[in-house]
């Protein structure tokens, strides 16, 4: 988007000099969510006689420093990530965190919060420069990167440690240099939470110079704001030591930042200012369990009115990996705070905010909620610090019971499923079902009956809602095993709740619980709970697992929550059967609201059931970007994914027989990075882009020893010349250069843009 402002003539401030205009943000983690939010408030605004002069700026390119946006611009709709960015340049410029440029914007690539891999922003930030470059920085002992040791003019990508990035790269290192007996059996992503919410993510770590809390003052901290590690609270700061030695040692080669760091930057130079030198009156904060102590107390600072936040979420739906929510801890907050009154810019005083909570469930009806307030009594008996206590959810009316399905086979559960429609061999599935599965690796574990269906993990899932769920081997999965047997042992501590005593299954065995060995539980019970909540009516559960599964099967059937079908002969009628079929309209708009979402495979899923091979092909594009995005993979499965991605967007154009410039450019800049240098400069010459074209092209004289391949006569010259050159033996069609320097990829659409090209060549001479 373009930065101009979009041209009006009302100013508040010139109107009304002794008055500030309203301004207020809406902020989440969540891009999508912020990006539907932001299309929902422009029309409404469209059709409103009021609000109509807000409606130029829905394209409206956030500047760089916050007291530069305009009034119209307001309300702002923007992630956490961009706001902390533009808060981060706004509050100096000799002092930012992150690299600039001259004009205030950044001189680096963010990736890797675990919010942001799969929208259409962040897959197409591709890079246009040689991908052979090795660049990198320091940081400072204030763990600000220094600007002095930028090696290049080109963006740097810089990585933030998330979750995955501290199981996968970092933990291991941590257990090779701790010599505690216990660490073994500490789950990783505990210990990241503890990190990131408790020892670096709290207010006090933010007022420390350093950026976290010492020992004395973690050791110190209640057990109902960190009640994972008490009595063990030593042996994890050690291994936070070693987290920031590991840090400080391969921020340079990794170009890592701990979003902590960040944060602690910008509370230390917040204190520091007599006066902010902008106004937002207003933040509404939405899923507000996926932020840390640091990030809300932030928000209290930057705002004009201390008491004018708005914060709403479900901590039992707090699955974002490294964060521990409570309301009740977010109020205390404002607590600790309230010495900001004292501050200059704050007119009012402090006050700790009340809690209202929704009870009225408009999405799911009673069948479905019960069985989630299954669960919550769960979490509240052996996780009680871990959430809000607060009332169930009502729903507006009764439904069907949720459906068990007691077999362990696959061919079994196709059977069930697909009902009377057994010449075929795929089960149909409509477009508003869905299949919740644990993780990625979960989904090629699917089988071939049910490829048919939209699959998606559970944290995919958040957010989203369909007519019908099938859960599928949610306990088998699962990262705990015994653990799940404790769920028997509160059912026979809590006899009062049996209200059926039909013996489907075999009895488990009890496991008394243990607060240390169990907290895993913690996070795979509210990972249950989101699964259950995304259906609005019908509920399926299958479980291959019949050891794992037994213990929740048991409770539920016990507690008269379930149904259970053993067979095809016990499904009374169709209407229980989870088979459906839908028309290509109902999956094409289907396929554009996952599009919405940035959920890419299953929106090419909805759009080949539709028969659109034109956004079929986009959304494949995407999806493939997405894997290499979020997957480690070597050079060669990268270029092939970058490969693959390319021809997806080609055949894309192909399809609708319309070539695209954005998605040529898209291409162009995928067989870049997958170091296809040759294709990607027929690309850019298509698209006129010859100083682009000439750079891939010479290239190929560093990687494929072109300068040997050429006369000798040209080897004294100068370099732009040899480029020339190159480029001139390329477009005349060297055949020796093509066969030598680029691999040998089909790729059906760039025929087609050929054609094309030579097409429009052609008008333009008969013009002349």
């Amino acid at each position: 988007n373009s930065c101009e402002s979009p041209k009006s003539k009302y100013s508040f401030s010139q109107s009304h000099p002794l008055l500030e205009h309203l301004q207020q943000v809406f902020v989440t983690k969540n891009p999508i969510l912020c990006a539907q939010m932001k299309k929902r408030f422009y029309n409404l605004a469209a059709g409103s006689e009021f609000c109509k002069l807000h409606v130029p700026f829905e394209d409206y390119c956030i500047p760089t420093r916050l007291a530069d946006v305009e009034d119209l611009a307001y309300p702002l709709f923007i992630t956490a990530r961009q706001f902390y960015v533009i808060l981060d340049n706004s509050l100096g410029e000799d002092e930012t965190f992150f690299p600039r440029l001259e004009d205030g914007t950044l001189n680096v690539k963010i990736s890797s919060s675990d919010y942001d891999q799969g929208s259409e922003e962040c897959l197409l930030d591709l890079d246009d420069s040689d991908t052979d470059d090795d660049l990198g920085f320091e940081l400072n002992d204030e763990h600000t990167i220094n600007k002095n040791t930028i090696q290049s003019t080109s963006k740097i990508s810089l990585t933030e440690i998330s979750s995955l990035y501290f199981i996968e790269h970092i933990w291991p290192e941590i257990r090779k240099k701790s010599s505690s007996p216990h660490v073994k059996s500490l789950d990783p992503q505990l210990v990241w939470m503890e990190i990131k919410s408790t020892i670096k993510g709290s207010v006090q770590a933010m007022k420390n110079g350093n950026g976290y809390l010492s020992l004395e003052e973690y050791e110190e901290v209640g057990k109902k704001m960190a009640p994972n590690f008490v009595g063990k609270r030593a042996d994890v700061y050690k291994l936070f030591e070693y987290y920031q030695e590991y840090l400080k040692q391969q921020r340079y080669n990794k170009s890592l930042f701990d979003e902590c760091d960040l944060l602690h930057s910008l509370h230390q130079r917040l204190s520091k200012l007599e006066d902010l030198g902008w106004s937002i009156h207003h933040f509404f904060i939405d899923e507000v369990q996926d932020f840390t102590q640091a990030e809300l107390a932030l928000f209290v600072r930057t705002c004009r009115d201390p008491n004018g936040l708005f914060l709403t979420g479900d901590s039992a739906q707090s699955i974002m990996r490294g964060i521990a929510f409570r309301f009740s801890d977010a109020r205390t907050i404002f607590h600790d705070m309230q010495e900001l009154t004292r501050d200059k810019r704050c007119a009012t005083q402090v006050r700790t905010p009340n809690i209202a909570q929704l009870t009225i469930n408009f999405r799911s009806h009673t069948g479905i909620l019960n069985l989630a307030s299954s669960v919550i009594d769960l979490l509240k008996n052996y996780f009680p610090l871990s959430f809000d206590h607060l009332h169930g959810d009502q729903g507006m009316f009764v439904g069907p019971m949720p459906v068990l399905l007691h077999t362990c086979v696959a061919s079994d559960l196709a059977l069930l499923l697909r009902g009377n429609k057994r010449e075929k061999s795929q089960i149909e599935f409509g477009a508003h079902q869905a299949i919740i599965v644990q993780s990625e690796s979960a989904k090629s574990q699917i089988p071939e009956e049910l490829q048919g269906a939209i699959v998606l993990t559970v944290f995919e899932s958040k957010g989203l809602e369909f007519d019908d769920v099938l859960l599928y081997n949610f306990f088998n999965d699962s990262v705990v095993d015994k653990e799940w047997r404790v769920v028997s042992e509160f059912l026979q501590c809590n006899s009062d709740l049996v209200k059926n005593n039909e013996k489907v299954f075999q009895q488990p065995h009890p496991l008394e619980f243990d607060e240390l060995q169990h907290k895993s539980l913690n996070s795979e019970l509210k990972y249950l709970y989101t699964a259950i909540t995304r259906a609005k009516c019908n509920l399926w559960i299958y479980d291959c697992n019949e050891h794992k599964r037994l213990p929740l099967f048991d409770y539920w059937l016990k507690r008269d929550l379930v149904k259970v079908v053993t067979s095809y002969d016990s499904v009374t009628n169709e209407e229980t059967l989870f088979s459906h079929t839908s028309n290509p309209e109902e999956w094409r708009k289907q396929g554009d609201y996952f599009t919405k979402k940035c959920l890419w495979e299953p929106a090419m899923k909805c759009y080949h059931k539709a028969g659109d091979k034109h956004l079929e092909m986009e959304a494949k594009a995407f999806s493939l970007l997405k894997k290499k995005k979020t997957q480690s993979s070597n050079q060669d499965e990268s270029n092939k994914l970058y490969t693959m991605a390319a021809i997806a967007f080609l055949d894309s154009d192909e399809a609708k027989h319309d070539p695209s410039k954005e998605h040529i450019l898209c291409a162009a800049k995928c067989l870049n990075n997958a170091r296809n240098y040759g294709k990607a400069a027929e690309l850019y010459r298509l698209l006129g882009k010859v100083s682009i074209e000439r750079q891939k092209i010479f290239n190929l004289r560093d990687i494929r020893k072109i300068p040997s391949m050429m006369n000798s006569n040209i080897d004294g010259k100068s370099q732009e010349v040899q480029q020339e050159t190159v480029l001139q033996m390329h477009a005349a069609g060297n055949q020796k250069i093509d066969e030598e320097v680029e691999e040998t990829i089909e790729m059906p659409g760039m025929n087609m843009l050929k054609k094309q090209h030579t097409k429009t060549g052609r008008g333009k001479r008969k013009q002349q």
